[in-house]
Formats: C-alpha cells, sequence, structure tokens
C-alpha cells in the first residue's frame, strides 16, 4: 500500500501578480529574493509592516506572465490591497485568481521522486496544467501542489496520491514548530524571526531593501528576537488559543493553536530554555504543556 496521500488546502488561495515590473514589484516589498524564483525553484517569504511586523506569509511560484503568491485565503482580498498600495506607476497587475486554483499538501516517503523533483526544498515542476514544488520551509513537510479547480484532484489520484487527512499534516507541521497563518500568527503584532521565518528560508540577508528589511536586520544582527515559537506537547484538555502560559508564576507566552495533543507557542526565549533544562512544563488552568526545543 502507498503511502502517497494528497490533502487539500482549504484556508490557501492564490493573488496572481503578473506585468512587466511584476519581478522587481515583489523584489522591494517581499522578505525573500526574488531572483531566486524560477520555474524550477519557488520560495517562502512574507510581507511586513514598515516597523517589521508581520501581515502575510506566501509561497511565491513563477507563472507564465508573472508569479503566483500562495496565500491564506480568507485575507487573500487584505494582501492585494497591502501590494496595491505600492503599485504606483509600475506595470503590474494583481488579480485574485482563487476560484482558478487549489492548493494541495502532498506526502509520503518518497513524494518528491514520485514528482519527479531533487531533494532541495523549493524544487519545481510543472505538473497536470500546474506546478508542483518541495515545501520550501522543510522537506518533512513533503510537497505542495497548486493545480487547476475541478481537475487537479484527478491528476493526483492518477499519479498515485491517495486522499488524506488534514489531521496528520498539521500535527506533522506543529512537531515541527511551523506555523500556518492566522490565528497561528497575530497580524501586525509579532516579528516574522519570532515565527522562526529565517529558519524556514523565508527570509534573505543578502538581498537588497525591502519593507521592514531595517528592523529585521537589527533584530538579527543585535540578537533582539526575544520570543520564538515551539512545539508543545498537551497533558489534559486542550487549552483556548491564546491562553496564557505560566512558568513558575512568570508570563511565559501564549498557545497559538492546537491540533489534537500538539499545539504552537510563542514563548520568551528565556523561558524555554529553563523549561528545557529543569524539564518543567508550562501550565495554563491545570494543563501541562510540555515544550520541545527546535
Amino acid at each position: 500500500m502507498t503511502d502517497l496521500h494528497h490533502v487539500v488546502l482549504p484556508n490557501r488561495s492564490i493573488v496572481s501578480v503578473s506585468g512587466d515590473d511584476a519581478a522587481e514589484f515583489l523584489q522591494g516589498l517581499i522578505t525573500n529574493d526574488m531572483e531566486l524564483v524560477s520555474r524550477d525553484r519557488a520560495i517562502y517569504a512574507a510581507l511586513l509592516t514598515p516597523q517589521g511586523k508581520y501581515l502575510h506569509y506566501f509561497f511565491v511560484m513563477a507563472a507564465e506572465n508573472g508569479f503566483y503568491l500562495d496565500c491564506e485565503h480568507q485575507r487573500r482580498q487584505d494582501l492585494i490591497t497591502r501590494l496595491s498600495r505600492y503599485r504606483l506607476r509600475a506595470q503590474v497587475d494583481i488579480q485574485d485568481s482563487g476560484t482558478e486554483f487549489e492548493i494541495y499538501a502532498l506526502t509520503g516517503s518518497d513524494v518528491m521522486a514520485r514528482l519527479g523533483l531533487t531533494g532541495e526544498e523549493g524544487a519545481a515542476t510543472s505538473f497536470a496544467g500546474g506546478l508542483v514544488y518541495g515545501d520550501p520551509r522543510a522537506q518533512a513537510l513533503g510537497a505542495r501542489a497548486c493545480l487547476p479547480a475541478g481537475t487537479g484532484e484527478q491528476s493526483l489520484l492518477e499519479a498515485g496520491f491517495e486522499i488524506g487527512d488534514l489531521a496528520p499534516y498539521d500535527a506533522q507541521r506543529f512537531s515541527l514548530g511551523i506555523a500556518d497563518g492566522t490565528p497561528e500568527i497575530d497580524p501586525e503584532k509579532s516579528y516574522p524571526m519570532e515565527y522562526g521565518l529565517d529558519r524556514l528560508n523565508g527570509v534573505s540577508f543578502s538581498k537588497g531593501c525591502y519593507v521592514g528589511q531595517e528592523v529585521t536586520v537589527r533584530m538579527k544582527n543585535r540578537d533582539l528576537v526575544r520570543k520564538c515559537l515551539v512545539s508543545v506537547k498537551i497533558d489534559g484538555p486542550p487549552p483556548a488559543i491564546g491562553a496564557i502560559l505560566d512558568l513558575d508564576g512568570v508570563n511565559a507566552g501564549e498557545l497559538r493553536g492546537v491540533t489534537g495533543d500538539r499545539g504552537l507557542a510563542l514563548v520568551r526565549k528565556d523561558l524555554l530554555d529553563q523549561a528545557v533544562s529543569s524539564g518543567k512544563p508550562f501550565k495554563t488552568d491545570g494543563v501541562e504543556l510540555h515544550p520541545t526545543k527546535i
């Protein structure tokens, strides 16, 4: 029996950015380097506020006349609005293409080989009228697919990818300490490196200027990142998202996501070190949460 599976990601959508200035336009806005994007490679990146706070994250794929941004479905109009504010006189067209495509997560022990992809994060190739690529954040998350709506699932079935469940995929993502947009990441309140976007290949420190770059680089160079996202094992009933975590009477952070008995918590780095070294769990409402330092 194959362990290859596909899972549709209903919380994801596509915004297209096309036109003569599309690459230059995005290069001046997002955290990663657009020069890395090609038909053979996709990247992970974010859009920040001028103060360096997180606004949106997305995957950038090369398209025939520009680029596709795999973004949050519920917040795609906000992304379009924010990108449009920077358009000015640039020859750029920004469109909601969400009805044209469906986004899938593809998992399995030989997923990359089955798709004809190298093991490099973000390696991409054409597939069934769309694109498949290795998840740029971590090889352990397998691959992603952006396929035409209505035909993508059948194409994946014919390629040997059986229908899978979202829960195991989310459990794997949580175990790696990887957030997936709101409510796991709070827009305009958090810094990208608190959520590990640099660790997950989402921030370039060698490209030119982009919105929020000065703050991002300063935080890295001066080691100013005081919080981090970690995976926690929940021993008891799952607390509510936003629950405050306690360590020896001190506010250590808050719970940002829950799936099964796994959670994602944004915590103070110094208290995370203390919890891991002492073996003490975080607590909230009588529930223990055991962190795994990544």
